[in-house]
């Protein structure tokens, strides 16, 4: 097993707001967050250790979440594969090999990189409303995941600079996307679905090498102190100091696919947008077994 130190996040593009993904980057002592490669999908062996929650586990069903591309395929004309390998539902649910023969959760996920309409085409999104969480008790997530070569397309630096370059400068698209895997993480507070108020998030970007970190499966622990913390509203994040929110209710967690900018290519363009820029879609095959989180008891 191999591990990796992830550096804190460090921040985004001013005025866009948006958030950049991180390398994992193989330096000791930077910080409480591990990579690791596993060997299986050993997570039996936390459970009924003190504090620790889990808020999905394949074993016990679908993850909830959306899918666009299922419901409107007519919308996706551009998708690599089938429609039903979109899904995020009962159907997602498949045996791994190396997973100890478990049932795990796979699915494509996929990110607009033009326009910001529906720019999630699906997501995974657990959510354990019955049973918040406290922010301040939350001591570190660790999911049990696994990004597979085969089924993701994710256009290269030299492709991005093919398709944008007639509609942005060559800063803006190394700034929309360096041609790699990434995903965001986010924990979604109470009301996060009504965009009409302010609801509490913690979010962080992660980005994969395709040669060192697609086709394994990854034990990867993130501390609750490198996410980035706010209040989202209208789809636009207003940060806060983690120490601000302490007693806020935490209720699902959310994973989707991004581009390294955090950005789609109409944020460059703004009021010179129209449809003529052409679509084009990042597409990351993952595999999920579980998510847990450690809680301590008592208040910060």
């Amino acid at each position: 097993m191999r591990d990796y130190y992830i550096l804190p996040f460090l921040g985004g593009i001013g005025w866009l707001e948006a958030m950049n993904c991180l390398r994992f980057i193989a330096l000791l002592g930077l910080g409480l967050s591990t990579f690791a490669f596993a060997d299986d999908c050993d997570h039996d062996r936390n459970e009924g250790k003190a504090g620790i929650v889990t808020i999905y586990d394949a074993d016990s069903g679908p993850a909830n979440g959306w899918s666009h591309i299922v419901a409107h395929p007519e919308q996706f004309p551009l998708t690599a594969r089938e429609t039903e390998l979109y899904a995020v539902d009962e159907s997602s649910l498949v045996l791994d090999e190396e997973c100890e023969e478990r049932q795990v959760f796979r699915t494509i996920l996929v990110r607009k990189m033009s326009n910001w309409g529906q720019q999630h085409a699906n997501g995974i999104e657990p959510v354990f409303l019955d049973n918040p969480l406290r922010i301040g008790d939350m001591q570190w997530v660790t999911l049990w995941i696994k990004i597979h070569t085969e089924d993701s397309t994710i256009p290269d630096e030299e492709q991005l600079a093919s398709h944008y370059g007639p509609y942005l400068a060559e800063e803006e698209i190394s700034g929309l996307d360096k041609g790699v895997a990434c995903l965001s993480l986010t924990f979604l507070g109470e009301g996060y679905n009504d965009q009409k108020s302010e609801s509490l998030t913690a979010t962080r970007y992660l980005e994969f090498d395709a040669e060192t970190d697609f086709d394994s499966w990854i034990e990867l622990t993130i501390s609750l102190n490198e996410f980035d913390i706010g209040y989202e509203k209208n789809y636009r994040t207003r940060a806060i100091e983690r120490s601000e929110a302490m007693e806020g209710s935490i209720v699902g967690f959310r994973i989707n696919p991004e581009t390294t900018g955090g950005i789609v290519a109409r944020n460059y363009l703004d009021d010179t947008w129209d449809d003529s820029v052409p679509e084009l879609y990042k597409e990351i095959s993952i595999s999920l077994s579980r998510i847990e989180v450690l809680v301590t008891s008592g208040k910060e």
